[in-house]
């Protein structure tokens, strides 16, 4: 089965300072206790949230829910900040055997 590298992306940009701070010291712990997380990134300034996050599936559809539905999972377990207001963005490639991906860069 081939392995996808995703990215999922928490943005949080109608957060003052204090919400965005409560928010990522709740979400970047359960980020890095995840399965198939290789790396997470706090941007403070654009207000985001991002995670490297490895995905085995038998598609680049089925590799997008999978990281999907990890970010609704863990974005679902944060209090007292306003989750309805953080946007998810997602974005997936194809993994080469040698490691390297198959599409754009993902790392930022």
């Amino acid at each position: 089965m081939p392995e996808y590298a995703a990215e999922i992306e928490f943005i949080a940009s109608e957060f003052a300072g204090a919400e965005f701070r409560m928010l990522a010291r709740q979400l970047v712990p359960l980020l890095e206790d995840s399965d198939g997380v290789t790396s997470v990134r706090t941007d403070r300034s654009a207000r985001s949230i991002r995670a490297d996050v490895a995905v085995t599936a038998p598609s680049s559809s089925t590799a997008t829910a999978k990281a999907g539905s990890l970010a609704r999972a863990l974005q679902a377990q944060t209090q007292k900040v306003r989750s309805d207001r953080i946007a998810l963005r997602i974005e997936v490639a194809q993994r080469c055997r040698d490691g390297a991906d198959d599409g754009p860069e993902l790392a930022k």
